[in-house]
């Protein structure tokens, strides 16, 4: 076996970096913007990166990005597991393994709480059998056709942009209400969804009596179809409204179907029900490993309020 050379990320490897994920994903490729967004611009921080490097080739690449969750009351830094590739000349070698494992190490030394993500059918079991994850369960994910009466839209839900100042606000009085969920605040929402990356997110949101938010939903197009990203709400009325509302926009946009995620607890689960949602494919895994951090956690599926901008950013 060749022996390779495992560092870290150092400024420069970035034309490499975009090579190989060429190289490994045939068709597809990642631009430098969207690279600097990833790993450079993020608020929560700046992930980890563990390369492996044949002589002056790179054929190896394992990274997360750092995400906060509200865990309890409390901020606590996780990473999110994402860009993992090899090169076709070197798989069978186990690099996936090697790399996520001195990934974690690093992580950990870090004070990171725990490393988390969606693998797909095809690394789900290298993720529990190889790399001791542990699964949390199965995302639902909701769709209905967007044919007939859909019901009217709330009167009040208006349009606003990424970096409207009462997200804050929003953010703040949702806190309290979160058993755990990953951080969405003002921050956040200008790094996630602004900028030109490719993908253009629309915000609906229901202005209070005193014109603050109790709501925001973030909704984008995928092919023919409307996905809900995101559905943030003082209670459970207000993200109630935001789908409607939602169902409503896309409805007039002609396009043919809209589906979310929402877990079985979630409390707006029986209300996308009642709007005609039912389960489709495909199926999420989700799925952690914990470090010495995550020892007060409470992390069950049913505390959990996962949505679709977690994961989308693949």
């Amino acid at each position: 076996m060749t022996i390779l050379d495992i560092r870290p990320y150092q400024s420069g490897d970035e034309a490499a970096i975009l090579e190989l994920f060429a190289e490994a994903h045939p068709g597809r490729s990642m631009s430098m913007a969207e690279w600097n967004w990833r790993y450079r611009d993020n608020p929560a921080g700046r992930g980890c990166i563990l390369l492996a490097w044949d002589g002056p080739r790179l054929v190896a690449h394992y990274a997360t990005m750092s995400r906060n969750v509200l865990w309890a009351g409390a901020t606590v830094r996780t990473e999110l597991s994402v860009n993992t590739m090899t090169a076709p000349s070197h798989r069978g070698q186990r690099l996936f393994q090697r790399l996520s494992e001195a990934s974690y190490e690093i992580i950990e030394d870090a004070g990171v709480a725990a490393v988390w993500g969606f693998p797909n059918s095809m690394s789900h079991r290298i993720f529990v059998r190889d790399l001791r994850w542990s699964n949390l369960g199965v995302i639902p994910f909701l769709r209905r056709s967007l044919d007939g009466d859909l019901g009217s839209a709330a009167d009040a839900a208006i349009e606003i942009q990424h970096d409207d100042a009462r997200i804050q606000g929003l953010w703040e009085k949702c806190m309290p209400r979160i058993a755990s969920a990953g951080v969405t605040d003002a921050k956040y929402f200008h790094w996630r969804f602004g900028g030109d990356r490719g993908e253009a997110y629309r915000l609906i949101a229901l202005p209070g009596s005193d014109g603050s938010l109790v709501g925001v939903g973030v909704w984008k197009r995928y092919r023919d179809e409307a996905q809900i990203v995101l559905l943030l709400g003082v209670a459970a009325p207000e993200r109630k409204a935001l789908a409607e509302a939602m169902v409503a926009v896309a409805q007039r946009e002609e396009l043919k179907s809209i589906s979310t995620w929402c877990g079985l607890d979630d409390s707006n689960h029986l209300e996308l029900e009642r709007m005609g949602f039912t389960l489709d494919a495909p199926v999420t895994y989700l799925g952690w490993r914990p470090f010495r951090a995550a020892a007060s956690c409470d992390v069950r599926i049913e505390r959990l309020n996962v949505q679709m901008h977690d994961s989308d950013i693949f």
